[in-house]
């Protein structure tokens, strides 16, 4: 049994990804996911991914 999922692409935009999140708005978006220093709480790193890459990914 063969399942098709589909998948979609932004016309504008084909680098973002389509989000879904409960209690989030639905959409294209981009992620940002940052690093950050205990003692001071600066960011020292950051890594931007496509909406639909999950948070456990990057």
């Amino acid at each position: 049994m063969n399942e098709t999922k589909e998948i979609k692409v932004s016309t504008t935009d084909p680098d973002s990804g389509y989000m879904i999140r409960d209690g989030k708005p639905e959409g294209f978006f981009y992620l940002d996911h940052r690093t950050v220093d205990l003692k001071y709480n600066l960011i020292t790193d950051v890594h931007v991914t496509p909406g639909n890459v999950r948070d456990s990914v990057p």
